[in-house]
Parts: C-alpha cells; sequence; structure tokens
C-alpha cells in the first residue's frame, strides 16, 4: 500500500454510495469523497471501550485534550455526536 494511503480511508456521507463502492465499483468523482483520519477511529474506539478519555489517554499515550480534538474532529467529519461526555463518564451514542 503507497504510503500516503495508509492514514487515511476515503469515504463520502451518502450510506448507498458507499456500499456500491465497496463492491468495487466506481460511483462517483473523487470530489465527492474525501480523506478520513483513521487515527481519529482508533482513538475513538479506545475511548469507547474504555469509556474515558482520561483513560484511553493514558493507554495510548496521548494527552487528553488531544483525544478530545481528535473524537470531536471524528464527529464533524461524521455530522453526527459519537458519545456524551460529562465530567464523569463517557456514553456512546
Amino acid at each position: 500500500m503507497p504510503r500516503a494511503f495508509q492514514k487515511h480511508w476515503w469515504v463520502t456521507r451518502d450510506v448507498d454510495v458507499a456500499c456500491v463502492a465497496a463492491k468495487g465499483h466506481a460511483v462517483l468523482p473523487l470530489e465527492h469523497w474525501y480523506p478520513m483520519d483513521l487515527n481519529d477511529l482508533r482513538i475513538f474506539e479506545r475511548v469507547g471501550a474504555l469509556l474515558s478519555f482520561s483513560a484511553a489517554g493514558r493507554a495510548l499515550g496521548i494527552p487528553k485534550s488531544g483525544l478530545i480534538r481528535s473524537v470531536a474532529r471524528l464527529e464533524a467529519e461524521l455530522g453526527a455526536r459519537l458519545c456524551q461526555r460529562t465530567t464523569r463518564e463517557v456514553v456512546l451514542t
């Protein structure tokens, strides 16, 4: 795999289009797709598994503020709230 593509996954917000594209069919010009940072997905997976930004930060060796920014960026890209945060817990939506 070319090094430039290891960190990103090309996605579209149109679920039907994404399903067709997964089967190997070219359905939209490239301008309808955008790269998603896979590191943001990995960080969200740890936060979701541990249900804590602090615990995920310790596990990944990343400051809590960086994790919060990463999850917020992922939420903005997907256009959906992925978790509810309080001072004591994280609840996945």
